[in-house]
């Protein structure tokens, strides 16, 4: 019976501390969760233009040669569009780039049906280092008209942002009007 007693006494016992410690680290997690407030937010806005330029080494050598020439609003169909947008690394010496947001506004040059050879098969990508950020994503997803136009941002990671350059790459049968990165980012001193 004691034995009986001192066993169920233990149990009991490794109960309670597991259950107290169980708490006492969620309160821990807890208070580590909890996003803490960029004491100096920055942010930089770049608005891409006319010549564009492409930093070859940035993006495969046959798309660097397939982009040669890139123009905002080209006419032309069967012309791949590049555009490498350059940022200082960091803005300050106590500052990181947190996050990015390409907006890009893209024009249909030949309209067609789902996945025919127009603009409806064109797809857009964004390099950074001769690596993809953003895999190739259809534009249109499906048939288009000649003329329509589409506004879509794509979101760049923070940890991609170190290099101070972003290449957006389009495919042949649709123009890109314009295009904004749009970069955030946290700096610990006021300096």
């Amino acid at each position: 019976m004691k034995i009986r007693n001192l066993v169920i006494a233990t149990a009991l016992f490794a109960g309670i501390l597991a259950t107290r410690s169980g708490f006492a680290q969620e309160e821990r997690r807890t208070d580590l969760g909890h996003p803490v407030p960029c004491p100096h937010p920055a942010k930089l806005v770049i608005n891409g233009h006319n010549p564009a330029t492409v930093i070859g080494s940035e993006i495969p050598a046959t798309t660097a040669a397939a982009v040669a020439g890139s123009v905002f609003n080209q006419t032309q169909i069967n012309k791949d569009f590049g555009y490498t947008f350059t940022f200082p690394v960091c803005p300050k010496e106590c500052c990181l780039w947190t996050t990015g947001y390409l907006t890009v506004t893209f024009k249909a040059l030949q309209g067609g049906p789902k996945d025919s050879s127009s603009s409806a098969n064109d797809f857009a990508s964004i390099w950074v280092n001769g690596a993809v950020v953003v895999p190739s994503q259809s534009i249109w997803g499906g048939a288009v008209a000649t003329g329509a136009t589409k506004t879509t941002t794509f979101a760049i990671p923070g940890s991609f942002l170190a290099h101070g350059h972003a290449t957006l790459i389009v495919e042949d049968d649709t123009a890109v009007v314009s295009a904004v990165l749009t970069l955030e980012g946290c700096c610990l001193c006021a300096k």
